[in-house]
């Protein structure tokens, strides 16, 4: 009976839930065809008014003397209709069909359809709700471009230096990503120089099997990673997904080990290669599950290949990228628009479709990926001093060997400033020819694979330090500088749920209640921001002194020498401008 009972309560809020999603998509389609009817009635206007003029040039017309031009009547005016499908669960995605316009064949609609928006000088400001309206035409592809990076063929054995290079590129002919960036993506991708090394062919193959048939991945490790580069396009107006503004590039990746053939078949060769999508999403898990299901894809090509005797050993990893990755890559490219609960699902050849369902909340896509590692790293007692010091804009350089790691606890801390936005240098992983900026004066956040022989005046996290209390490092006068909210609720709030997620392994997959937990903790970091911001946008304020005053009488005492340090970085003074600029602009 207790089991029938808990089935039909399962039903029952299943039903619920289904019948509240419905209530949403009614709502949408009813507001859709509202905007419908007004515009085919603006359209009708527009035909009514077009066609009593040209009526009145054809009386002009006729009463001319001398021969004239016909003018042909406007029989077909442009009507702003939309194509819609509906997902199921209830995701509207709206695609314009194309006027009916008397242009040449060769005029591109397209590129007056994504003609980004000029800018007025005005802040950009998020849209005040989640709605359809939102994303439609502003949410751009799931990736820009897809690279293959590693050592060309033709090299192996031939230079005694490797330089790796682009092998493979997706859209071919793409001008979206500039030479500059694409050089950049290979520093960071290869900081150190890789060494292609000769594959020992031993009796049982089992260095070559390895090779051929050994890099898919199940779960997310130290080989997947991913940097950002800042972006060279025009900025677009903000939503609540995460980079809509097109401020940076998202460059994800996947390192792996494979067998390169020599050009000549004499020798196979172990060469490092990367996987990465540049894109402005940062939907990390789907993308990680593309990259995944690519590399089955290959690993069963190679397998047929061989089983067919359609080519041997030597030749077996002489294709750069099969058919079946390019089927995927293809399938891909043409999901544009996401939005809350949107289902997707994409075509992977012959595998079995992948699916994924967005968030209800795009503001938090990306906190998961990146925030459980560095949970499950950093004491708590670390991180809050760590969130203090950059929130203080203190460089802050990660040193660990470890990608994965070292990648998403630069981006996190970034992720855990919002609204805030980082106003300094940002380099997940600092190239070489890079090193440089170490020295430079100014606030930076970032990560190295290695420390370099001096510190100077930053803090450094070291990752891999198994000795706790040896982790963080710096001069002792820096250290001291920082300032830590002692009295905060802050602390009570997250403690519980952080030391939930600390432990002695890095938390890579996190399960749904660690998801929960990580945005939890960010959006109780986020409410504390939030209050400093509506006290300066309450009380409009360009005095710091009265700002000051203002806030300390609304926290704690505790809260005071952390505050005062906060409100005098550009961190806060950037995003004060902004909502004064905003404040003044409404009155």
């Amino acid at each position: 009976m207790s089991n029938h009972y808990v089935d039909w309560r399962y039903r029952y809020e299943k039903l619920y839930q289904e019948f509240l999603q419905l209530q949403k998509e009614h709502a949408k389609l009813k507001k859709l065809y509202e905007q419908s009817v007004e515009g085919s009635v603006q359209d009708i206007n527009l035909i009514n008014r077009l066609s009593a003029e040209n009526e009145e040039l054809k009386i002009k017309l006729s009463q001319y003397q001398s021969p004239a031009p016909t003018v042909e009547t406007l029989e077909r005016s442009p009507k702003k209709t939309l194509q819609c499908s509906v997902s199921s669960d209830s995701y509207i995605l709206f695609t314009p069909r194309r006027s009916h316009l008397n242009a040449p064949s060769n005029f591109d609609f397209d590129a007056i359809h994504q003609k980004p928006c000029q800018s007025t000088g005005k802040t950009l400001q998020p849209f005040p709700d989640n709605s359809v309206s939102s994303f439609f035409m502003r949410n751009p592809k799931m990736f820009i471009s897809f690279l293959i990076l590693g050592v060309p063929r033709e090299k192996l054995g031939r230079v005694d230096r490797y330089k790796p290079e682009i092998l493979y590129e997706f859209p071919k002919e793409n001008y979206n990503i500039s030479d500059e960036v694409k050089r950049m993506i290979l520093n960071c991708c290869f900081y150190s120089e890789e060494e292609p090394q000769p594959v020992n062919l031993t009796g049982s193959g089992s260095d070559m099997n390895s090779l051929l048939y050994g890099q898919v991945f199940q779960k997310r490790g130290k080989h997947c990673f991913t940097f950002t580069l800042r972006s060279d396009q025009p900025r677009e107006p903000l939503t609540d997904l995460p980079n809509s503004n097109k401020e940076l590039y998202y460059v994800f990746c996947m390192k792996i080990d494979d067998v390169t053939p020599q050009e000549d078949g004499q020798d196979e060769w172990k060469n490092t290669k990367i996987y990465c999508f540049i894109t402005y999403i940062p939907l990390f898990e789907l993308h990680y599950e593309v990259l995944s299901n690519m590399l089955l894809l290959k690993r069963l090509f190679r397998i047929e290949q061989l089983v067919n005797n359609e080519k041997t050993l030597h030749l077996i990893g002489e294709e750069v990228i099969t058919p079946g990755e390019i089927k995927v890559l293809e399938n891909y490219s043409e999901i544009e628009n996401i939005g809350p609960m949107l289902n997707i699902e994409i075509d992977m050849d012959r595998l079995d479709p992948l699916r994924y369902k967005c968030p209800d909340d795009l503001s938090v896509i990306d906190v998961p990926w990146l925030c459980a590692p560095l949970f499950s790293k950093l004491s708590f007692n670390d991180f809050f001093w760590v969130l203090s010091a950059i929130a203080q804009e203190k460089s802050i350089i990660f040193v660990s060997g470890n990608l994965g790691l070292l990648t998403s606890c630069v981006l996190a801390l970034q992720v855990l400033l919002r609204p805030f936005r980082w106003p300094n240098l940002m380099i997940p992983i600092l190239p070489n020819c890079l090193i440089d900026v170490l020295d430079a004066p100014v606030p930076l956040l970032a990560g190295l694979p290695k420390p370099p022989k001096t510190r100077g005046d930053l803090i450094w996290i070291y990752l891999d330090e198994t000795n706790l209390s040896s982790r963080i490092k710096g001069r002792t006068s820096i250290i001291q500088e920082v300032k830590v909210p002692e009295a905060t609720q802050l602390k009570l709030r997250i403690k519980n749920t952080y030391l939930s997620l600390n432990s002695k392994e890095i938390c890579f997959t996190p399960t749904l209640e660690q998801k929960l937990a990580c945005i939890e903790i960010a959006e109780s970091i986020k409410d504390y921001w939030l209050q400093i911001i509506d006290i300066t946008k309450m009380f409009n304020l360009k005095d710091m002194k009265k700002l000051v005053w203002q806030i300390h009488k609304r926290f704690p005492e505790g809260d005071h020498d952390f505050l005062t340090k906060m409100l005098q970085t550009q961190l806060f003074n950037n995003l004060d401008d902004e909502i004064l600029h905003v404040s003044t602009c409404n009155d």
